[in-house]
C-alpha cells in the first residue's frame, strides 16, 4: 500500500512539472504556446475585467470653451446654425479604470531601471510617500510604433529629466490670483465639435503597449486621432519614442494629468501647479510644443482645485459626448462592440435631432481595453453613418492648438495645425479583409485567454486528486 502511494504521489509531482516546463503548455495550444508568465499575467487582468460593471456617472459636460485671449476671435466664434449637439449629455467612466491604470503604472514604474533615481526625484517633486509597486514586473513591451518615414531622433531619457528640472516658481507667468481660485466656479469642459458631421476620436492614458497597434491602424486608413498622454510614462524611452512618433505621425497631442494619490486636498495649489508645469514640459521636450488640451484623471470627486489651477495656466479642459465603453465592449463586432456604441450613439441623435451631431469620443489607451480591435470597426462604422474623424484642433477650428511653452500662456501653432498645409482629416474606406483579419486576430486572443485560465487551474485540480488519493489509499 506504501509503494501505490509512493508511486501515485510521484506520478503527480512529474505530470505538474511537465505541465509547466517551456514546451509544457503546447498541450493545449500547440499552435500558439503559452509562456507561464503571460498565463500568470492573463490572470492578473482577468481579475481586473471581472470588475468592470462596476462603473460610475460622472456630472454632465457642458460645450463651452474657456477663452484664452490670444485665441478670443477665433475660439469665441459662436457655433454655427448648422451645429446641433449631441443628445448624450451624460457619459459613463467606469471607476476600475483608475485601479487598471494604477495596475500598468505599478508595472511599468518597476521596469525604469536604466533611469537615474535621483534625476527622477528632482523632475518629480511631488513624490508619494513610501508608495512601492506591489506587481511582479511584466514582460517588455513587444513592440514601439517606430515608422521610419515620421521618426525623429529621440531625446535621451537623462535629456527629459534636466529639460523639466528648472522650477516653475522663476516664471512670472504662473503668479495667479489664489483666491479667485477657490472662489470661482469649474472652467466648462469641452465636450463637442464645432461643425455637425465631425467626430474627433480622443484616447486617454497611455501611451501603453497597445498603442503601437492603435497608431499602425489609423494611419492605415489614413484617420487622425487624438492621444492625452501621462507623462508619468515617459521616463521610460520606450514609451518616450512612442508619444514622439505619434506625433510626428500627424496626430494630435493632449495631455491626461493626475493629481497625486487622486486626491488635490493633500497637496498645496503651488505643489499641483508645479507638478502640472513639470508634466507638460516633458511632452513638450518630445514634440517642442505644450499640450494645451488636458483631461483630468477619473476620480469619484470632481476635483475644482485642479480644474481651476489648470485654468489659471492657461490648459483648456477637454470631456467627452460619446463614451465608447472600451472598458465592458471587447468584441470587434455585435452587440459587446465599440463599434455598436458608435453606431447607437449616431442613430440616436438621428432620431432626435434628424441631423448629424458633433462627437468626442474617449477611449482609454489600455492593452486590455476594446481599443485595439475596434479600430478599423470604428472608422467603418464612422464611414456608413456619414462622419469625419478630424483631429482637436480642427473639431474647434482652433488655429493655436498648443502652448508655446508649458509656463507661458501664449499659443501657438505646429505643422500639423488646422488651417495649415500639414492639417489632415477624414478617413479611407476599410475593406473586408482588413475586417475579418480584426475578427480573427479578436478570436484567436479570446481562445487563448480561455485556455490560460483553464491552463492555471490544472494544478489545483491535481493537488486535490492527490489529497484525496492518499486519503483513499
Amino acid at each position: 500500500m506504501a509503494n501505490t502511494v509512493c508511486l501515485l504521489s510521484h506520478f503527480m509531482i512529474v505530470l505538474c512539472a511537465l505541465l509547466f516546463l517551456p514546451g509544457g503548455l503546447a498541450i493545449f495550444n500547440a499552435s500558439d504556446p503559452v509562456s507561464t508568465s503571460s498565463v500568470l499575467e492573463a490572470q492578473s487582468m482577468n481579475e481586473i475585467v471581472s470588475e468592470y460593471s462596476n462603473y460610475g456617472d460622472i456630472l454632465p459636460f457642458t460645450s463651452n470653451i474657456p477663452l484664452a485671449e490670444s485665441n478670443t476671435k477665433t475660439l469665441a466664434a459662436p457655433k454655427s446654425e448648422s451645429t446641433i449637439s449631441s443628445p448624450i449629455q451624460k457619459a459613463s467612466i467606469p471607476e476600475v479604470v483608475k485601479a487598471e491604470v494604477t495596475h500598468h503604472k505599478e508595472k511599468k514604474l518597476k521596469k525604469i531601471h536604466s533611469v537615474d533615481k535621483q534625476a527622477m526625484e528632482e523632475t518629480k517633486e511631488i513624490e508619494e510617500p513610501n508608495e512601492e509597486p506591489s506587481e511582479e514586473p511584466s514582460e517588455e513591451p513587444k513592440e514601439a510604433y517606430n515608422e521610419e518615414e515620421n521618426e525623429e531622433p529621440i531625446m535621451e531619457i537623462n535629456q527629459i529629466s534636466q529639460a523639466a528640472e528648472s522650477s516653475p516658481e522663476e516664471s512670472p507667468q504662473l503668479s495667479v490670483n489664489k483666491a479667485a481660485t477657490a472662489t470661482r466656479p469649474p472652467p466648462a469642459l469641452v465636450t463637442g465639435c464645432r461643425t455637425q458631421g465631425q467626430i474627433a476620436v480622443t484616447y486617454s492614458e497611455g501611451p501603453s503597449d497597445a498603442t503601437a497597434k492603435i497608431v499602425h491602424q489609423l494611419n492605415d486608413a489614413g484617420a487622425r486621432a487624438n492621444f492625452f498622454i501621462n507623462a508619468t510614462w515617459l521616463y521610460t524611452q520606450q514609451y518616450a519614442m512612442v508619444a514622439q512618433n505619434i506625433y510626428n505621425a500627424g496626430h494630435f497631442i493632449g495631455m491626461t494629468y493626475r493629481v497625486k494619490n487622486d486626491d488635490s486636498s493633500l497637496w498645496t495649489e503651488d505643489e499641483i501647479r508645479r507638478d502640472i508645469i513639470n508634466d507638460a514640459k516633458i511632452i513638450e521636450t518630445l514634440i517642442h510644443v505644450s499640450p494645451k488640451y488636458v483631461r483630468l484623471h477619473y476620480t469619484a470627486t470632481k476635483d475644482v482645485k485642479t480644474e481651476a489651477i489648470l485654468d489659471d495656466l492657461g490648459f483648456i479642459l477637454v470631456g467627452h459626448n460619446l463614451d465608447s465603453k472600451d472598458y465592458q465592449k471587447r468584441s470587434p463586432v455585435g452587440p459587446n462592440s465599440v463599434a455598436d456604441v458608435y453606431k447607437e450613439a449616431f442613430h440616436s441623435q438621428k432620431d432626435t435631432y434628424d441631423a448629424k451631431g458633433s462627437f468626442i469620443s474617449i477611449q482609454y489607451d489600455i492593452p486590455d481595453t476594446g481599443s485595439s480591435v475596434a479600430v478599423p470597426h470604428i472608422i467603418d462604422t464612422i464611414n456608413k453613418e456619414g462622419y469625419t474623424m478630424v483631429r482637436l484642433d480642427g473639431c474647434l477650428n482652433d488655429p493655436t492648438p498648443y502652448k508655446k511653452s508649458a509656463a507661458l500662456r501664449e499659443y501657438v501653432a505646429d505643422k500639423f495645425t488646422f488651417n495649415t498645409d500639414g492639417y489632415k482629416q477624414g478617413q479611407k474606406e476599410i475593406t473586408q479583409e482588413v475586417l475579418q483579419a480584426s475578427e480573427k486576430e479578436a478570436t484567436t486572443k479570446k481562445i487563448n485567454k480561455q485556455i490560460s485560465s483553464a491552463v492555471l487551474l490544472v494544478p489545483s485540480i491535481l493537488g486535490s486528486l492527490s489529497f484525496i488519493l492518499v486519503i483513499l489509499l
